[in-house]
């Protein structure tokens, strides 16, 4: 068990508690408490059960056995807000269900905007706008303010959850925060000023449950540390104890193998010429309504060439990526060239996509459910 805090009651304890995962598997969880003023990150590998451990304390996940005694002043359906990739999931599936672009006359539908999602729908006192201002300044959010989420980079999207549950706790009205990867895709620049963030909102009235796999990214003002390993809660603690242990170092000491040489690939094209340019961009723009995303862009890539594209969330990495790999349309009309053939003379985007592999979160958005591994 953890330490117990100053105060008298926990938000929630877990009881010998046992959940199914598919026929094979189940999340197991012997003991667990969590108080007013614990600050805690619940770290493992991908795969070890943290998002799972994070649906159980949300109340999201059918418990088989065992028993989960909260508060009754603590109401994780009122009282807990969660930023995670599974929550911008939802938010951009809830946009997409209610866009009305195609019956607007400027075919235009902004959808939820970062203001409405921080705010919500009321009008704010001054106490909250002056509170509303802080965040968006520390976030680097007052250019996206009036943008809708959905045309937002994943980073900007997850620095405006991050506000809007930072709102919310400041108004009284969370408890309980839970932050899946916080930092995942935030640009470098603004990482260490999110850190700071939200280590400053920390305080013992409250909890925050960082979900983590990388120990470089444990927040300032965690105070515990649980150890999650193959669906399993193997140790728990205060935070420089669990650190020091054996199990710690082993988690973190793991190096992943990747095969020295990919396999052939199954589809057959035609060889390229060593002198055929891979990609090749001339005076390319797109914009979204009134945003210009990319302004009169020029770039070749050659064969043999490795090359990294970097820059803050919101410069236009993605719909860069996308005017090349088939996603965006607007690449037509526009002088693209892709493996020596300009873009729109006569190849269908399936004979784009068949020399593309991308790993991206806005593909991971598209195809989130229904899917095995193989396909």
């Amino acid at each position: 068990m953890g330490i117990r805090s100053q105060s008298e009651t926990a938000l929630l304890t877990i009881a010998n508690v046992t959940c199914r995962i598919g026929r094979r598997r189940a999340l197991q969880i012997g003991a667990f408490a969590l108080y007013p003023g614990q600050q805690w990150c619940i770290f493992g590998g991908n795969g070890a059960g943290k998002t799972l451990f994070g649906r159980l304390l949300g109340g999201r996940l059918p418990v088989a056995d065992g028993e989960i005694v909260r508060a009754p002043d603590f109401d994780p359906h009122l009282q807990l807000v969660e930023v995670s990739f599974e929550e911008q999931q939802r938010l951009w599936e809830f946009d997409d269900r209610h866009d009305i672009s195609e019956f607007q006359a400027d075919a235009v539908d902004a959808g939820t905007t970062v203001r409405s999602l921080i705010l919500g729908s009321e009008n704010p006192d001054p106490v909250r706008q002056t509170r509303y201002r802080e965040l968006v300044a520390t976030l680097a959010l007052q250019e996206v303010q009036e943008q809708g989420i959905r045309f937002l980079s994943s980073g900007q999207v997850r620095r405006a959850m991050l506000a809007r549950a930072l709102m919310g706790k400041a108004d009284g009205r969370f408890r309980l925060l839970i932050l899946d990867d916080p930092l995942e895709s935030i640009d470098r620049e603004s990482r260490e000023p999110v850190r700071q963030l939200l280590a400053r909102w920390m305080d013992d009235r409250s909890c925050v449950v960082q979900l983590c796999r990388r120990a470089g990214d444990i927040l300032p003002g965690i105070t515990h540390l649980a150890l999650m390993q193959d669906l399993v809660l193997r140790e728990q603690g205060e935070l420089a104890r669990v650190k020091a242990g054996r199990l710690f170092h082993q988690l973190t000491d793991i190096i992943p193998t990747v095969p020295v040489k990919l396999p052939e690939s199954p589809m057959q094209h035609a060889r390229l010429s060593a002198d055929t340019n891979l990609i090749e961009l001339r005076q390319v723009t797109a914009s979204y309504a009134n945003q210009i995303v990319l302004n009169r862009i020029s770039w070749t890539m050659r064969s043999g060439q490795h090359t990294l594209i970097e820059g803050p969330n919101g410069c236009g990495k993605s719909t860069l990526l996308s005017l090349i790999d088939g996603e965006n349309h607007k690449a037509y009309g526009q002088d693209v060239h892709l493996f020596g053939r300009r873009r729109g003379s006569g190849e269908s985007v399936w004979d784009i996509k068949a020399r593309f592999g991308v790993v991206s979160n806005e593909l991971h958005n598209r195809y989130i459910r229904g899917w095995r591994v193989l396909e």
